[in-house]
């Protein structure tokens, strides 16, 4: 009797992801940042980072929970900072979104994105839960680089965080 529950559990498995939906076309947008990278952010002067700091990281992207997020980790030098990011396409709302968090307890709202075909860019922007501007672009240069910004301005229009990060496909 317990061989029959086993086969039946591991029948039902199989079925259960044959029978998974396939990934949207909005996700597999997203296939690009799959890999290993070798990242540069630079924080330009603004209030929050009032001097220029470069930061690397050797960070591993990859697919999670299903195929529905990316996963992204890795971790800031020289600081040894690990950092966690999560970015899928929201089918409810219609947007991609990203949550980060880090070993300094960062976890800054996520802002809705698009995608744009042409340009090769996936554009966040919205107003964070404390009326912040955020806006990100994350362009996919060619199979081997991408690049992206992520700037903050206060309500009054002062720029508090300016980012950009470098990824360009690690060799093994």
């Amino acid at each position: 009797m317990l061989w029959a529950v086993s086969v039946m559990t591991i029948a039902s498995s199989f079925t259960a992801a044959a029978d998974e939906p396939k990934q949207s076309a909005e996700l597999k947008v997203l296939d690009g940042m799959i890999g290993t990278w070798d990242e540069v952010v630079t924080h330009k002067p603004s209030v929050w980072v009032p001097k220029e700091v470069k930061m690397t990281s050797l960070t591993k992207k990859s697919w999670s929970l299903g195929n529905k997020y990316v996963r992204m980790e890795g971790s800031f030098q020289p600081e040894k900072v690990d950092f966690l990011a999560l970015m899928t396409f929201d089918a409810n709302v219609k947007a991609y979104r990203v949550w980060y968090f880090d070993g300094h307890g960062t976890t800054p709202s996520p802002v809705p994105g698009v995608w744009d075909d042409k340009t090769h860019a996936l554009t966040m922007s919205g107003k964070d839960e404390f009326g912040y501007k955020v806006v990100s672009v994350h362009r996919f240069i060619n199979k081997d680089r991408h690049e992206w910004t992520y700037v903050i301005t206060s309500p009054e229009g002062k720029l508090m965080l300016d980012m950009e990060g470098n990824c360009t496909r690690h060799k093994e």
